[in-house]
């Protein structure tokens, strides 16, 4: 397949991900981005706002794995970033606040189990709570003789 770029999607991939490239240089990346990449039917998790339709497809490319060409049929039609996920006044879109609001309630959570286990005053009572029975070595060789 043979992919049309549109003047748009050069400018998009010159202005995101090769702004040191001349305007020749950028389509001629484009081209290369857009041939050796995978067509895949579905945007990434950070692509927020963008959807699989009907005859939109998203290419994805090992070497630059933080970038997606989108084409409508055969045409690529733009180029984004995962930089775009952040807004140029640093606020995070929907799905980064989720992520962060996650990992602060795992951290809070792993910060009152390590509270939990550090008053206990054995070892194995850690093993305990958790539902795990300990046999001291000596009293194994002990109870098998």
């Amino acid at each position: 397949m043979t992919p049309v770029l549109t003047n748009h999607a050069i400018e998009r991939y010159h202005e995101r991900v090769a702004p040191n490239h001349s305007r020749s240089q950028a389509r001629a990346a484009l081209q290369r981005f857009v041939c050796s990449g995978r067509l895949r039917p579905t945007p990434r998790h950070w692509m927020s706002g963008t959807h699989a339709e009907p005859g939109v497809t998203f290419v994805y490319w090992a070497a630059q794995p933080r970038t997606c060409a989108i084409l409508r049929g055969r045409v690529v039609v733009t180029v984004v970033t995962a930089d775009l996920g952040r807004r140029p006044n640093g606020e995070a879109f929907e799905w980064r606040k989720e992520r962060d609001r996650h990992q602060r309630r795992r951290q809070a959570r792993d910060a009152r189990r390590e509270a939990r286990l550090a008053h206990q005053s054995d070892p194995c009572d850690a093993f305990l709570w958790l539902g795990i029975s300990v046999v001291d070595p000596g009293e194994e060789e002990a109870n098998w003789s």
